[in-house]
């Protein structure tokens, strides 16, 4: 467990708010996901910078496999669906008492309530990049990650 799994819905939604950017270019995409490779140089991780639907950087270090990038996929989903990242989503899914998988009545090879992805917001509206690696990793970045663990585990 990551100490995110102990944040509530709310404080995930608060930091959503405070890490929030005003804007993100194809520019600083690049820039970002390039950055991200040196966390990751000697992570069996794969990752994406995506901004709205468009895939601007993708990167799968060895170790990897297909399946990270269904992961990756599915997490986009469940953050760009619901406008919250997908940790987010499986907090309140669990405050609410209800699991994810079994209550949300989505098609869990389509989406996941994991740890990773997130949907920014500026002033209000839907912002434009998502990201996928721990906070903790990159602040408010827009990098999607899925590491090698076996299945869901970031």
């Amino acid at each position: 467990m990551n100490k995110y799994e102990n944040f509530t819905a709310k404080e995930l939604a608060a930091e959503e708010v405070a890490l929030a950017l005003d804007s993100f270019s194809h520019e600083q995409a690049l820039a970002l996901g390039q950055m991200a490779l040196t966390v990751i140089a000697d992570a069996a991780v794969a990752m994406e910078v995506r901004k709205g639907n468009q895939l601007v950087f993708k990167a799968s270090m060895p170790g990897t496999s297909q399946d990270n990038d269904w992961w990756l996929n599915r997490k986009f989903k469940a953050a760009d669906r619901f406008g919250h990242s997908s940790l987010w989503v499986k907090k309140k899914f669990q405050e609410m008492g209800q699991d994810f998988e079994i209550d949300s009545g989505l098609d869990q090879d389509l989406y996941a309530a994991h740890g990773g992805s997130s949907s920014n917001y500026r002033q209000g509206h839907r912002g434009d990049w998502h990201r996928n690696l721990r906070p903790s990793d990159i602040r408010r970045s827009s990098v999607c990650c899925s590491n090698n663990r076996k299945f869901h585990r970031n």
